[in-house]
């Protein structure tokens, strides 16, 4: 009787370990199922912040290059409005030359005229002077109106490239706002993806 209850109790003994076994083996299982599911959360989240890592160096790159772009148009705006200003200056010599020019000749026919009052007996000869002196006169003056017009659009292209270089400084300025925001996010990513 002793050993048949030994046997059952052994037997009892082992049937709740064989139990046990199976509920650790069930929860083992269940663990690893878990386990799993995160690695697979992990997986994706990894793969999600390197294309957000990848793209936000495509944009720092396309950046980059705008601000380059950028900064030739401004460097090119700055040497055309420097070359425009010496144009103007030279156009400002030319005509004050020429006024002075038309003044020394409206001095040279006032004296003209009052030599001819004078001097009737030399009237046909003055006649002539007079009048090449008015054809000279006529030719300055419309050399006077082609600098003016000339000056005057100069005058303009020189404030449509100022207006042109004040577009890009703002524009250069957007693009580094940009460039910061893009630089700072994709910071904040890489320090994401070094913490997990």
């Amino acid at each position: 009787m002793e050993a048949q209850s030994a046997v059952q109790t052994d037997i009892a003994t082992t049937k709740r370990a064989t139990e046990k076994t199976d509920v650790d083996i069930a929860r083992a299982k269940e663990e690893k199922r878990e386990q799993d599911l995160y690695v697979n959360r992990l997986t994706e989240e990894v793969q999600n912040l390197e294309e957000q890592v990848a793209l936000y160096a495509a944009q720092t790159k396309v950046q980059t290059e705008e601000n380059r772009s950028l900064k030739d148009a401004i460097t090119e705006s700055a040497t055309e409005l420097e070359t425009l200003n010496l144009e103007k200056k030279n156009l400002y010599q030319k005509w004050s030359n020429s006024l002075l020019g038309m003044q020394k000749r409206d001095e040279a026919y006032a004296a003209m005229l009052t030599a001819l009052k004078s001097e009737r007996d030399t009237s046909l000869n003055l006649d002539t002077e007079l009048d090449s002196c008015k054809k000279a006169t006529t030719k300055e003056e419309e050399r006077n109106e082609q600098l003016t017009g000339m000056l005057r659009k100069l005058d303009t292209d020189t404030v449509h490239v100022k207006r042109q270089l004040e577009q890009s400084l703002a524009r250069r300025d957007q693009l580094k706002e940009d460039y910061m925001i893009y630089t700072r996010t994709l910071q904040e990513v890489e320090e994401t993806l070094e913490q997990a």
